[in-house]
């Protein structure tokens, strides 16, 4: 039989994964032999439904921290059990120096002993000491505050908002609508450049970028695009979340015509939250800003390193989030919120109020 995920589900289940609450825990950089206690976990905080096959095969999850694609942080009982897992890890942004933060677990037993700020704290001290990354961005939900919460203790910021990226059966019960995201960002290691700001948008990324931790010099981006050259474009698919993510490393002569198809495709395969990741290290990021808001996209935020080159995030949605279950942090992150929904409203009003707590 191949040790295929299924394999590796009926193994599990057939012992279920258990610890002494009782016994002292202590973490540490994931080493060679942890990786069948980090499948273990998975299945037990999950079941059999995650979305990514790879963390339920041990020998995967070795592979993926050999690599760096994956750098665990685990939590151990004095019996050497697995009980809490938490990483860095590459994922959607085109630069390979900044990494995701997340893939915390905590097996139901331990939640009540601070496991998981113990786990950030060590992510973003000796985990991030260990790597060489540049920078590190997360993804907090926003139905609760915790994992929001997480980025503050790690002194990371709130750069953009994500509206409806994930349907509710992702996130919580209850919710009628879709989930939000943000994202935050922390600079590890500086590399100060010249950035190209759309003049539409000016405002609101002079506000976001209030309390950055970098330097930029900062330059007005043009609002034409350009006259020649091939657009460059890489396509991430989330099957079963309905959205789709269109990245723009560089912009050439037929933008909108690239646009068109990809959009098309998109909504072909039954997406209804688009975003697209467009580089503003070139000057006619501009161009590409009037061509999105002219056809119903709307600004997301900025992105720090996203291309090494700092990014713009820009979105389009087709079914309204569940505004009343946003939660969220802090003031600023509210008033982003009033932001890009007043940005959102401009280009293809919704119907229906929220409520910020």
């Amino acid at each position: 039989m191949p040790e295929d995920k299924q394999y590796f589900v009926e193994r599990f289940a057939a012992d279920p994964l258990t610890a002494d609450v009782e016994q002292e825990v202590t973490l540490s950089l994931f080493a060679p032999g942890d990786e069948i206690g980090v499948s273990r976990l998975y299945h037990a905080v999950y079941g059999d439904a995650y979305p990514v096959e790879d963390y339920y095969i041990p020998r995967r999850i070795l592979e993926l921290n050999r690599e760096q694609q994956l750098s665990s942080v685990v939590c151990k009982t004095e019996d050497g059990v697995i009980v809490a897992h938490g990483a860095l890890y590459r994922s959607s942004p085109p630069f390979a120096g900044l990494l995701e933060v997340g893939q915390y677990l905590v097996l139901k037993s331990h939640r009540r002993r601070n496991i998981a700020e113990m786990i950030n704290t060590y992510v973003h001290g000796p985990l991030a000491e260990s790597l060489p990354v540049e920078g590190i961005y997360a993804e907090p939900v926003t139905n609760h505050i915790v994992t929001q919460l997480f980025g503050v203790q790690a002194k990371m910021a709130d750069y953009a908002v994500q509206l409806g990226l994930l349907p509710p059966s992702q996130g919580w019960d209850g919710a009628s609508g879709r989930m939000s995201c943000f994202l935050q960002f922390k600079t590890v290691r500086d590399r100060p450049h010249r950035v190209h700001l759309p003049e539409r948008h000016r405002d609101i990324l002079d506000f976001i970028l209030a309390d950055r931790d970098f330097q930029r010099t900062f330059a007005e981006a043009s609002d034409t695009l350009p006259t020649d050259g091939q657009t460059v474009h890489q396509v991430q698919a989330f099957p079963g979340t309905g959205t789709a993510r269109f990245q723009f490393p560089s912009l050439g002569a037929d933008f909108s015509r690239v646009l068109e198809g990809l959009e098309s495709e998109a909504l072909r395969e039954g997406c209804v939250t688009l975003q697209a990741f467009l580089n503003l290290g070139q000057a006619e990021v501009g161009g590409a800003v009037e061509r999105l808001c002219a056809d119903g996209w709307f600004l997301g935020g900025y992105l720090p390193r996203w291309f090494d080159s700092d990014g713009l995030l820009m979105q389009k949605i087709l079914e309204r989030p569940d505004y009343a279950a946003i939660r969220l942090h802090n003031d600023k992150a509210r008033a982003l919120l009033e932001r890009i929904r007043a940005e959102q409203e401009k280009t293809a009003p919704l119907q229906g109020k929220f409520v910020l707590t």
